[in-house]
């Protein structure tokens, strides 16, 4: 049985015309509380002014999704939110991903953070 809550991942990300991926300097992952969660969310979407952001329907449903939406609307931040399901286990969703870190198109930010935690997370 768990006895702490899983860490939540914040990575802002995007893709060029090639399909090659940019990873964002300030990538979280981190245990954090819901309101931490939100504030964080708000703060990158604030920062990026991204068309969307993805989450998984579960957590977006339950504990995040009516205070996120609230906090947008109070403070005047538009950015849709597309909720998916996970009906497989991460290694399926994970292999494109794999297959363009082995190609050299996924580009990560050169620091400590990301060579330590994050690529590490994205080849398990």
């Amino acid at each position: 049985m768990k006895t702490s809550a899983d860490k939540t991942a914040l990575v802002p990300f995007g893709v060029d015309r090639k399909g090659d991926i940019y990873l964002a300097q300030d990538a979280i992952l981190a245990r954090m509380e819901s309101t931490k969660v939100i504030s964080e969310l708000l703060r990158l979407i604030t920062k990026y002014k991204p068309l969307w952001f993805a989450s998984e329907k579960g957590p977006l449903d339950s504990a995040y999704g009516p205070p996120i939406r609230d906090a947008m609307r109070k403070q005047n931040i538009f950015c849709s939110i597309k909720a998916s399901s996970r009906s497989q286990q991460k290694y399926i969703y994970a292999t494109p991903v794999q297959s363009r870190m082995q190609q050299r198109r996924v580009h990560f930010p050169d620091n400590l953070f990301y060579r330590t935690i994050v690529a590490p997370q994205f080849l398990n």
